[in-house]
């Protein structure tokens, strides 16, 4: 569904991409066809205990899309993939409820 919303609404734009995965999913098969639509990937580590390291969501999303930076902290993750972002760009935010929800709560100040 995200991969045809991408592409339906966002074709021809470079998408930078926000994300972060719990480990009890099936996140290699999601990222082998999600990450080859970003021009850049900012990978952290939902606020769960079953999150995902950054590390070694990084490491799968490699496979598909070299271009990836890692930080832990939400926030600081959130402020990189924007600074990434440049006129006509879109940042998408994607993965877990546990990032989005935090994301909505830290960043955009519960909106």
């Amino acid at each position: 569904m995200l991969v045809s919303s991408i592409k339906g609404y966002f074709e021809g734009r470079n998408i930078i991409l926000l994300t972060g995965v719990l480990a009890d999913k099936e996140y290699e098969e999601m990222y082998s066809l999600i990450a080859p639509l970003a021009k850049h990937i900012v990978v952290t580590k939902p606020n769960s205990s079953r999150g995902l390291s950054a590390e070694k969501l990084a490491e799968t999303i490699k496979k598909s899309n070299k271009n990836i930076t890692t930080e832990s902290d939400i926030k600081k993750a959130y402020i990189k993939a924007l600074n990434l972002t440049e006129k006509d760009d879109v940042l998408v935010c994607a993965g877990s409820l546990y990032l989005i929800g935090e994301i909505k709560k830290t960043c955009l100040g519960g909106y």
